[in-house]
């Protein structure tokens, strides 16, 4: 899906989809996130976007990965601390 989705489909089919079921779950937690304190002020719309991007691009690294199953727990743990580092310091 990630390597073939784009040429199939094309881009911004693609996209839609994307942002219609992944950053919409994303949007929804983050902004949970924000109502309850957890997570720093500031543009949560760019946020979401950012992060968006960022787990996107650690889906392609997996997906074109020689080993993605022993590269799952090194992208995994490096996504943790990407959005750990949003976590409002108490």
């Amino acid at each position: 899906m990630l390597l073939d989705g784009p040429s199939v489909l094309g881009w911004e089919q693609v996209r839609e989809i994307e942002y219609e079921h992944t950053l919409r779950v994303l949007r929804d937690g983050m902004t949970a996130a924000a109502e309850d304190g957890l997570i720093a002020d500031g543009d949560l719309t760019a946020r979401c976007q950012l992060v968006f991007g960022a787990l996107c691009e650690a889906g392609m690294l997996l997906a074109r990965a020689e080993d993605p199953e022993g590269r799952l727990p090194v992208v995994a743990a490096e996504a943790e601390l990407l959005l750990g580092a949003l976590v409002r310091a108490r």
